[in-house]
């Protein structure tokens, strides 16, 4: 007799599907269906009862986190709404009890991705530099790298199956076209370590490769996104003071007041609402004319910053305890969502944004049971030949 929680898996799976689909179309929608995912997952307390003890190497250090950023904004006397994103590791625990099959995963990527595209082509010439459905440039185009990876991980070599390898490539073709729109060049860095770490997997050179020829023609094919690149270039090498990239000079800025703020508050960092202020009197001190704002563009430096080296001790001890589980269960998925969070945090503070850090982490969380799942199924199969 199915017992009265027997229908919410299904409802979960349904939930969290259209949370990460709706990510491309509309990210308010998407986080109504987040609130349902989660709802339905503290429905079923018991299972999650029992998935949080089986979590708890990775759950520890999370709740530990979480302890140490309260406790430094209550040192602060921060309000409660600067402590909203650092919360989402704690908050997305239920989703560590969906158990998705790994054929349905892949045809939500597939599904996405051609949301992604479908609003790159209606929306895509709107603005100067395309933000699709995010709050800014370099949110979306992390979403939109994080389809291009999972595709590229996905895809079938040609003589296994050329159609679907001719398919997958058109999606990564349009994808990389949405990410040179946004004209954000950060992400870069997150497809070459993800390409490396496909090709360890695969030990293929042809997927990266194709890829990577890919990317650099649609870069260069975009005018604008290819002199971001020529600016980028000539700020880094000072060759020339004609042409200067704002965006590397702010970035370049920020690290500095960053690793300063450190030095002066190594234990408790300055507070997550003092950062903007205390930014703008040290450029003003220093002449430096650069606009400050709430976060360093960099989470390593920023939380450091805001909330002192333990809490990023802390941060890295979570993200090598989702390392030890994923490499446990042979889960290259997980690994690649994990490397695309890693890195991701070095070229933007991820934690100041709600949609791309809820993203991921409900990604890794997600995916950490593709295998498990698979391999339950596997052993019902046997057990009924």
């Amino acid at each position: 007799m199915p017992t009265k929680t027997s229908y919410l898996p299904i409802i979960r799976l349904i939930c969290i599907s259209l949370f990460f689909s709706f990510n491309f179309i509309d990210r308010e929608i998407s986080n109504v269906f987040l609130i349902a995912t989660l709802l339905f997952c503290v429905i079923d307390y018991r299972d999650l009862v029992n998935k949080i003890r089986e979590n708890k190497k990775i759950i520890y250090p999370i709740v530990l986190f979480f302890l140490w950023i309260l406790m430094v904004a209550f040192y602060h006397k921060s309000p409660i709404h600067e402590l909203d994103n650092y919360t989402r590791l704690l908050l997305l625990i239920p989703l560590l009890m969906i158990n998705f099959e790994r054929k349905y995963f892949k045809i939500l990527i597939y599904v996405s991705a051609l949301a992604a595209i479908g609003h790159g082509i209606l929306y895509g010439d709107v603005e100067e530099r395309y933000i699709g459905t995010s709050s800014s440039q370099i949110t979306y185009a992390y979403l939109i790298i994080t389809l291009l990876v999972l595709i590229i991980n996905n895809t079938n070599t040609i003589r296994k199956s050329p159609k679907s390898f001719i398919f997958s490539l058109v999606m990564i073709a349009g994808l990389i076209w949405v990410w040179t729109l946004t004209g954000t060049r950060g992400p870069l860095i997150t497809l070459i370590l993800c390409l490396s770490i496909i090709f360890y997997y695969k030990k293929s050179f042809l997927l990266p490769v194709i890829v990577l020829v890919l990317t650099t023609s649609l870069i260069y094919l975009n005018n604008d996104f290819y002199q971001r690149f020529n600016t980028l270039y000539y700020s880094i090498l000072q060759t020339t003071t004609d042409i200067e990239d704002l965006s590397y000079l702010e970035r370049k800025a920020y690290i500095n007041y960053g690793f300063h703020t450190i030095e002066r508050f190594p234990l408790s960092g300055i507070g997550p609402d003092n950062l903007e202020n205390e930014m703008a009197e040290y450029f003003q001190k220093n002449s430096i004319n650069v606009v400050s704002q709430d976060h360093l563009h960099n989470d390593y430096i920023d939380i450091s910053a805001k909330f002192g080296i333990p809490g990023l001790i802390l941060l890295l001890i979570i993200y090598l305890s989702l390392y030890k589980k994923i490499i446990g269960d042979n889960q290259s998925t997980s690994m690649l969502l994990l490397i695309i969070l890693i890195s991701s945090h070095l070229t933007q503070s991820q934690f100041a944004h709600h949609q791309i850090i809820s993203f991921l982490i409900s990604m890794i969380f997600v995916t950490l049971n593709t295998r498990s799942y698979d391999l339950q199924s596997k052993e019902k199969k046997n057990s009924l030949r």
